[in-house]
């Protein structure tokens, strides 16, 4: 089953499926969208991303559930399941609603969420949902649903489902061989970047790595060091990379990869290659999801066995990120209380911790960390790594947060700044000025989008955004953030 991650659809695509909806669907998600014309009364479409064949099992029967728990009212409410691969999502909508048949339940990654909701393709749930959203959900991932709607009023535009935390894996031989104690290791990116120079020059292997060029996490890392990749001028957002705080925090990651203390593979590769080079002994750790805990016993269980367990490396605010799968109602829906019904459905504490017993996902559901597959933290007594890494990961879900900008034109800005990085990283592009640059192409997206703030930055509590503002957080291990 896919990660929560980007869809990688090509600029042609992305370009054709925005014009088809500022054209057709602005007009059309209240025209084309409210029709559904087609779908028998009683009837609503829900739409999953990639859980087809592993999971059918488990979707048939929370759908029969929630039919059953819909019989009394009315002439009750049938559910037609469509899943859909990562990679169609965009093409999909785009035909389901020049068909007049959109989906009147969506699943929707955190990164292309902001973009299809600011397009007029989700409604409202506020009138709808049938509890408290603040109660149920994970505070961190529940923000990124809350949308600055007009006046900056933040309306709920969909449900957090299913998040998927990371969790330290280290190489206890390797980082002993570094001169360093497992219990010593810091767990915050400032530090490690402090240590990893030496930490190369007496192993000949790398103490860390992160994705820096393609997927890169430096936006998502800095947010959670507190600072703002955005800056408000004149009432609108504006690009702040080449600016203080934001360009010094790029510039810590740029410094440590030319001088070798991060491998070449920082620049030129994804996700992928933490992974494989943990795997060969050359990574002390790796932040990461604790699902690969079982892909690298099966791969390298030397390495395995000589691996430990540890919370998630953070910034200085102390929160790790939370990559969040959400599920949003169709703003063409023609039963919108019973769409909403599914959501919450499917959302709830049973139906999360079950599907999380049958996948390498966690929670949204608050209520879901206090059952025993998740709760405690008891190291000893037999308990296995894996189970630890979970454990771990399920611990740390109330200080999650979801370091993504909630503005419609997010995915476009990562993508420009990627391609800066990249310029940079491997073709010897002087920083400060290449941050210059993506700042302008930045001004210039942001520039035809709504007028909005840094309403869009997470909402985390004590925490003001703007150019170089966000509180840190200490915290264990917290090494010299």
């Amino acid at each position: 089953m896919p990660g929560v991650s980007e869809i990688g659809a090509d600029e042609g695509r992305r370009r054709a499926l925005v014009a088809a909806l500022a054209a057709g669907l602005a007009p059309v998600v209240p025209g084309v969208l409210s029709g559904c014309r087609g779908r028998p009364e009683g009837e609503i479409e829900f739409w999953t991303l990639a859980l087809r064949p592993w999971f059918d099992d488990y979707i048939a029967e929370r759908l029969d559930a929630f039919g059953a728990e819909r019989a009394g009212k009315a002439s009750g409410t049938r559910v037609t399941w469509v899943d859909v691969p990562f990679e169609a999502l965009q093409r999909k909508l785009m035909a389901s609603a020049s068909a007049g048949r959109p989906p009147d339940v969506v699943n929707m990654s955190d990164l292309n969420f902001a973009r299809f909701a600011g397009l007029g393709a989700l409604r409202p749930l506020d009138d709808v949902i049938p509890g408290d959203a603040g109660a149920r959900y994970l505070a961190g991932a529940l923000g990124l649903c809350r949308l600055a709607g007009p006046g900056g009023r933040r309306r709920l535009m969909g449900v957090p489902w299913y998040v998927t935390p990371q969790v330290t894996i280290v190489n206890r031989r390797l980082v002993e061989a570094g001169g360093l104690r497992v219990a010593d290791v810091p767990l915050r990116w400032r530090g490690l970047l402090g240590l990893a120079g030496e930490f190369r020059r007496r192993t000949g292997g790398f103490l860390l790595s992160q994705s820096l060029g393609d997927e890169s996490q430096i936006l998502i890392m800095m947010m959670g060091d507190g600072v703002s990749p955005l800056r408000v001028e004149h009432g609108r957002l504006r690009g702040a990379l080449s600016r203080g705080p934001a360009l010094e925090y790029a510039a810590l990651w740029v410094g440590a990869y030319r001088e070798g203390a991060l491998p070449r593979a920082a620049g030129t590769t994804g996700h992928k290659h933490l992974i494989e080079m943990y795997q060969g002994g050359r990574l002390g750790l790796i932040c990461t999801g604790p699902s690969f805990l079982s892909r690298i016993e099966g791969a390298a269980p030397g390495v395995y066995a000589e691996s430990e367990v540890a919370e998630g490396v953070t910034g200085s605010l102390g929160r790790g990120h939370l990559p969040v799968m959400i599920l949003g109602v169709g703003a063409g829906t023609r039963d919108a209380e019973a769409a909403a019904a599914l959501a919450w459905f499917m959302t709830s504490p049973e139906s999360q911790t079950e599907f999380c017993r049958r996948a390498a996902i966690m929670p949204s559901s608050l209520a879901s960390l206090s059952d025993p597959y998740f709760a405690g933290l008891d190291g000893g007594g037999g308990v296995g790594l894996a189970e630890r890494g979970r454990r771990i990961a399920a611990s740390g879900l109330t200080r999650g947060t979801a370091f993504t900008v909630s503005h419609e034109s997010w995915p476009e800005l990562r993508r420009l700044f990627e391609a800066g990085m990249k310029r940079v990283l491997l073709n010897g592009a002087e920083l400060a000025a290449e941050m210059k640059r993506v700042d302008a192409e930045w001004d210039e997206v942001l520039s035809a989008g709504p007028a909005v703030g840094l309403e869009v930055m997470p909402m985390i509590e004590g925490v003001r955004w703007g150019e170089g503002q966000g509180e840190g957080g200490g915290g264990e291990r917290g090494g010299s953030a």
